[in-house]
């Protein structure tokens, strides 16, 4: 099934599942005193953050630095942050990602089935807790923001495909203890596209180097991480895979003395 079909099939069952999906940030923020915008520096969570400034301007902006986002990520962060000249707070975890390796190993490939999505507890890696979850969460609460919004859309996978059909795109967050919204939880990829070039607004240059997605680099618990960290960055995939222990081709070729042909 193609990605496009993949994300209509998804649209689609959510709408069957709820009537309330037409909530606009015009509606939204005026009914919250301290707002802010989780943004990663990926296209969705930019689209977020270019349509509330231009409705509030003064909102204030979150980061967290997991310490291993990749270069272009810190880069670009910077640059739109210069750009735009928004109020940025970033948010460094207490912990790092090789401290935690060092005591629960690198994250395992996540496998949610349907029902611990539905019941909202799909299981999570210690390092996503750890250094984006819980620094986030205490800066929220910190801050007493009563609003969170965000880049996510429910297309993107199974998991928030359910996610948005139990839960809606506004709800109260209990851990957090404020409001989450998702402004574009029912866009396509293609939408988002179609906004970033409509407002001529520059992206992250991951995906210039055919990137499907940003995040950290080291990370190992989603599909197909071996092949984009090798093709976008073939030198950081190599030394990856020897933390993790698994040697790749040139390692094994290396044991090898060379051999003259005759």
């Amino acid at each position: 099934m193609s990605s496009e079909l993949m994300e209509k099939v998804r649209i689609e069952y959510v709408k069957r599942k709820r009537t309330d999906l037409n909530y606009t940030l015009e509606q939204v923020l005026p009914k919250y005193k301290n707002p802010q915008v989780s943004w990663s520096g990926g296209k969705c969570s930019t689209v977020a953050l270019h349509m509330t400034l231009a409705i509030q301007p003064s909102v204030q902006v979150f980061y967290v630095n997991t310490g291993v986002d990749y270069p272009e990520t810190y880069q670009y962060i910077k640059m739109i942050h210069k750009a735009w000249n928004f109020k940025l707070y970033i948010i460094h975890p207490t912990t790092t990602f090789w401290k935690i390796v060092a005591k629960h190993g690198f994250p395992k490939r996540r496998r949610m089935g349907c029902e611990k999505a539905m019941k909202g507890v799909p299981p999570v890696p210690v390092c996503c807790k750890l250094l984006k979850e819980k620094p986030l969460k205490h800066y929220i609460r910190y801050l007493n923001v009563d609003l969170n919004i965000t880049g996510l859309r429910c297309a993107e996978s199974r998991v928030r495909m359910f996610s948005t059909a139990q839960r809606g795109m506004i709800y109260y967050t209990k851990a957090y203890k404020c409001t989450t919204f998702h402004p574009i939880i029912m866009w396509t990829h293609q939408q988002v596209e179609d906004y970033l070039a409509e407002h001529s607004i520059p992206v992250n240059p991951l995906y210039a180097k055919g990137a499907q997605r940003q995040g950290c680099w080291t990370c190992t618990a989603y599909k197909g991480w071996r092949d984009s960290l090798r093709r976008t960055h073939p030198r950081m995939y190599k030394w990856l895979m020897t933390k993790v222990g698994t040697p790749t081709l040139d390692d094994y070729i290396s044991d090898f003395e060379p051999v003259t042909l005759m």
